[in-house]
């Protein structure tokens, strides 16, 4: 079965498609935007075979042309789309964890349009998109290069109410690096404007790809932080690489503990709602994190990734703090650590 797709050939280039299984969140910076999400439904509807639009009344997710309550199938490979825009209510967070779990372990994709300070995915989605005034920002796509975390693309939807997305500009490419390295080494945007003799708010903008800093300003970041300029550009500082592919549950096999050859792999048995903490070997810089049963979320020192049975990450630097079982069953995950 070929992958789903948004029907937008920019993020369909960027993204290789999109994997059953993912909860993508639409964060709508400005509030609800009824001409973004139909523009968003048309493309899905121009791509898939399959779509199904959903609002929410207060308790339920209701079909967009029907009064009656629709449960989302994860089993049945479809695309959903689900519009929670100006949304609110005690029992939205318990109902989107409860829907994005069943997709992220069915076959189904889901599309999540929010607005607001909250995320009620709770930081389930494997793909975020924040959607400014005219670009959209990929601050999320696990399972894809890094060079795509940041990356800042002009939209307009033209007044056939069809969106068209544009390619990255220079200047956002390196708005999405400075971004990084702030990230990386804990700066705000006011310490890196003083390290080179511009304001927080320069760096700010320079960030949301509104204004390019000069190419002195760029130059001096260059040599004051230690980075090369095409470093900068393709904001290269992740720390992990996430690898997720269909395939079929392995059969636990026998712990290794190879001193000689570095190489240590534990196992982790966690139930449902408890967390568990990979033990830490010295000299072990590098690991492999791999979910054999369940549902977890993996709090990186860096970042946070949420894997399904099956998947696999991969820890290049920093440590893995803990591993959240967030599904119903108990969850069994092996840490491999190496030199």
């Amino acid at each position: 079965m070929s992958s789903a797709q948004f029907g937008i050939g920019r993020l369909d280039d960027l993204f290789h498609g999109l994997v059953w299984g993912e909860n993508i969140v639409w964060a709508l910076a400005d509030g609800p935007d009824p001409a973004f999400v139909s523009a968003v439904v048309g493309a899905a509807r121009g791509a898939n075979a399959d779509v199904r639009v959903f609002g929410y009344d207060g308790a339920r997710l209701v079909a967009a042309d029907d009064a009656d309550s629709v449960e989302v199938d994860p089993g049945h490979r479809a695309i959903h789309l689900i519009d929670l825009s100006g949304a609110a209510g005690d029992d939205l967070t318990s109902l989107v964890r409860d829907v994005a779990g069943q997709v992220f372990r069915g076959q189904a994709v889901a599309h999540w349009f929010v607005s607001g300070p909250d995320d009620p995915s709770d930081g389930l989605a494997q793909c975020v998109i924040a959607v400014e005034k005219d670009h959209l920002r990929i601050d999320r796509a696990d399972a894809r290069p890094g060079a795509i975390q940041g990356v800042l693309l002009p939209f307009d939807i033209d007044a056939g109410g069809r969106l068209h997305v544009g390619s990255a500009s220079a200047a956002s490419l390196l708005g999405r690096g400075i971004r990084a390295l702030r990230k990386e080494r804990n700066w705000s945007q006011a310490q890196v404007g003083t390290l080179i003799g511009v304001s927080g708010s320069a760096i700010s903008q320079a960030e949301r790809g509104q204004h390019a800093l000069s190419l002195e300003s760029v130059l001096e970041l260059s040599e004051k932080t230690g980075l090369p300029l095409d470093q900068l550009l393709r904001a290269t500082t992740a720390a992990e690489v996430f690898v997720h592919r269909p395939r079929e549950a392995d059969t636990p096999g026998v712990l290794v503990d190879d001193p000689q050859r570095g190489i240590r792999m534990t196992s982790m048995a966690i139930p449902p709602r408890g967390s568990a903490t990979p033990p830490s070997h010295p000299g072990h810089a590098s690991g492999m994190l791999l979910v054999g049963v369940g549902f977890v979320r993996v709090v990186h020192s860096s970042s946070r990734v949420v894997l399904r049975q099956g998947d696999a990450l991969r820890v290049a630097g920093g440590s893995v703090l803990s591993i959240r079982n967030i599904g119903d069953v108990n969850a069994l995950a092996f840490y491999l650590s190496y030199r």
